[in-house]
């Protein structure tokens, strides 16, 4: 059975031209503020990690590689995200270098 993840409360101070942007861009994704600047986060740091080398290693075929790599840094809850991810564009490259 899979536990639930703690979730936190915290207060964040924004200035008013960035919280009217992320309203409208939550609006747009038909999402609350909140799940957009959880998703916005979680993008950011899944690009963070793909500049350390996981997409370099997952290119290779290196998976297990990637996920020690990925886990090691203490990220072991996005470790399955960004691997899906690494994967994907793995993928869409491969298509696109067929063509």
């Amino acid at each position: 059975m899979a536990r639930k993840p703690k979730i936190i409360t915290l207060n964040v101070r924004l200035p008013e031209e960035l919280h009217e942007e992320l309203e409208r861009e939550a609006a747009k994704h038909n999402c609350s503020l909140n799940t957009e600047m959880i998703e916005r986060l979680r993008r950011s740091l899944i690009d963070d990690l793909l500049k350390i080398g996981a997409a370099k290693l997952v290119s290779e075929g290196r998976v297990d590689q990637a996920i020690t790599d990925i886990t090691r840094r203490g990220m072991v809850d996005l470790a399955r995200v960004i691997l899906i991810e690494l994967q994907a564009r793995a993928k869409s490259k491969d298509e696109g270098e067929k063509k």
